[in-house]
């Protein structure tokens, strides 16, 4: 299949002709993505910045009861974004600021696999009062430099978008 047929199946689609043909769906997207996005980040800020030590209340353990909240607002944006991105793929696909958030994106998610792989288990022996090791803060650390990246190069979408969204 080539990267044409790609774009052409996401355009084509339920979700794109939805996007394009039924008034309101568009925004309605554009505010689920803002809600999701809010979520996502939210709970990002708490857990990252008590895994940093930076927040001093809380168990580390009970930070990580907010990446929950963060995996609903993921999916609240990966659904909507969905419908943004088959609205026109082909103004996305060739967007700079879309090309790099994506490729932020990837490497947000692959940060959270490792957390959840090596770190986690970590954190959950730490003792009360006990501070997280230099792994989970550089984890830490990278998510929300990631996830910032993620939010400025997606406000930088309509300022370099060809044709509009």
């Amino acid at each position: 299949m080539t990267s044409a047929q790609i774009l052409a199946f996401f355009y084509d689609s339920p979700f794109g002709i939805a996007s394009r043909q039924i008034k309101g769906v568009f925004s309605i997207c554009e505010t689920v993505h803002f809600v999701g996005l809010c979520l996502l980040i939210g709970a990002i800020l708490v857990f990252d910045l008590r895994m940093l030590g930076v927040l001093k209340r809380g168990s580390l353990k009970s930070a990580l009861n907010y990446t929950h909240i963060a995996a609903f607002g993921l999916a609240l944006n990966a659904a909507s974004g969905l419908v943004l991105f088959s609205n026109k793929p082909s103004n996305y696909v060739a967007n700079p600021a879309f090309q790099l958030k994506m490729l932020f994106l990837l490497l947000a998610l692959l940060n959270v696999v490792w957390f959840e792989t090596v770190e986690r288990r970590k954190v959950m022996a730490l003792a009360e009062g006990e501070s997280t090791e230099l792994g989970t803060k550089m984890a830490a650390g990278l998510s929300l430099l990631l996830w910032f990246g993620v939010i400025i190069l997606g406000r930088w979408l309509p300022v370099t978008a060809l044709g509009g969204g």
